[in-house]
């Protein structure tokens, strides 16, 4: 994503905040609660105006896949809906507003930590321990390595995740991983490529990084550059932050 769509992203972000904030004030809303309205209820026409822009800019920020969409998605479904005006707000917007803002590449302290490095240096690496099953993550600019996740022994995801990183940067059919798990595991399991992706651990920013599926499809990638990073718009350095250090 290039700065400027970052820059109309956040805009557009703060602009529906503001909305949300103006709305809720005038209906008497309590924010420490989050579930009283004093004065009057969410129109039907606010609600509607509200998660109509919610859901195009979480779309354009975070992705189709992202779990703040699903949301919203999910509870104009499933639920009239004003009554969710500032819950919505609450708990999804305004976490998707700081998620996204924590992703950004063009937060100065990212572009300080990538000055100097060139773009087609390898600065992330994936990495596999077949004996001890664990998955890696290694930063080489500040030599860390960080644990993704170590899948289980004889397991679905294990069989899968081990032919991917065999035939990495390559496309690989769901036919291709069935056959695996049917010869290793003597297994007819229909398999899950979005579902074996989260279990393994890939999830979000770290599944566009490293883990491309679709329903018929997957490729593992093992090396990521600063371009690509760069283009990626993914702070992933913060993102490891929450996985364990191993050294």
């Amino acid at each position: 994503m290039e700065e400027s769509s970052y820059k109309r992203n956040i805009e557009n972000y703060e602009k529906l905040i503001a909305y949300a904030k103006n709305v809720l004030k005038d209906c008497g809303y309590d924010e420490d609660s989050h579930q009283t309205y004093n004065k009057r209820m969410p129109t039907d026409e606010e609600f509607s105006v509200f998660t109509h822009q919610a859901k195009l800019i979480v779309k354009e920020s975070l992705g189709d896949d992202s779990p703040y969409l699903r949301y919203i998605k999910n509870n104009i479904a499933t639920s009239k809906g004003s009554s969710l005006f500032g819950h919505i707000f609450k708990k999804n917007i305004l976490s998707a507003y700081n998620i996204y803002k924590k992703m950004s590449v063009f937060e100065g302290s990212v572009k300080k930590e990538k000055q100097g490095l060139s773009n087609e240096d390898v600065i992330y690496e994936l990495a596999y321990d077949d004996f001890s099953r664990q998955i890696l993550i290694i930063d080489k600019k500040n030599n860390k390595t960080f644990l993704l996740k170590t899948p289980h022994y004889d397991s679905e995801n294990k069989v899968i995740f081990e032919y991917l990183f065999k035939h990495a940067q390559e496309i690989v059919k769901l036919k291709a991983l069935e056959d695996e798990v049917k010869k290793e595991l003597n297994s007819n399991l229909v398999v899950s490529l979005h579902r074996v992706a989260h279990e393994l651990g890939f999830k979000g920013p770290l599944k566009k990084l490293f883990l491309n599926t679709t329903k018929e499809t997957a490729m593992l990638r093992k090396n990521v550059t600063a371009e690509q990073l760069k283009k990626s718009n993914i702070n992933l350095g913060e993102i490891l932050k929450r996985l364990s250090l191993l050294k």
